[in-house]
């Protein structure tokens, strides 16, 4: 993927909110994820199935919400109201 980000620190991290949005632009197993990052970006991976992002778009200010474990869906007005932030 050619946008790479710094992740933050624990101490920069923001909790209870939903920070920014990106883009799926596929899901691969483990090896294929690996081949596709560049040498010297730093990344995660965690198998079997990994998801590739692109895009990174942060919102400011971040969109207070508590989160849960796995895939859920948001409410429309707080996505309308985080993607309001993001510059097009």
């Amino acid at each position: 993927m050619e946008n790479c980000v710094r992740c933050p620190t624990v101490d920069e991290m923001a909790f209870s909110g939903i920070v920014g949005i990106v883009d799926l632009v596929d899901i691969v197993d483990e090896s294929a994820a690996i081949d596709r990052v560049a040498p010297e970006a730093q990344f995660y991976v965690d198998g079997p199935d990994c998801w590739m992002l692109d895009n990174p778009r942060p919102f400011d200010p971040i969109v207070e919400m508590t989160g849960r474990l796995g895939v859920w869906t948001i409410p429309d007005d707080i996505v309308r109201e985080a993607l309001a932030s993001v510059d097009r």
